[in-house]
């Protein structure tokens, strides 16, 4: 389970800084792993992150998307 404190800062960095890694190809994944990054250190921001990297998991990547939803 997603913790709100310091371990949700650090899931929401480490999962960001694994989509820059995995999607360095892609211009836009890039930039949404960048934007989960930097909203790392403020709950709504990393929330609403968050799904719309599931939501462009789903669209973009179906494989990705099935296997985090």
């Amino acid at each position: 389970m997603l913790s709100w404190g310091l371990g949700g800062q650090i899931w929401v960095l480490g999962f960001g800084l694994v989509v820059l890694v995995v999607a360095l190809p892609s211009w836009s994944a890039f930039s949404a792993g960048f934007l989960c990054v930097v909203a790392g250190f403020d709950v709504l921001k990393m929330v609403r992150v968050t799904a719309a990297l599931l939501v462009l998991g789903v669209l973009v990547w179906p494989d990705l998307g099935c296997g985090l939803v």
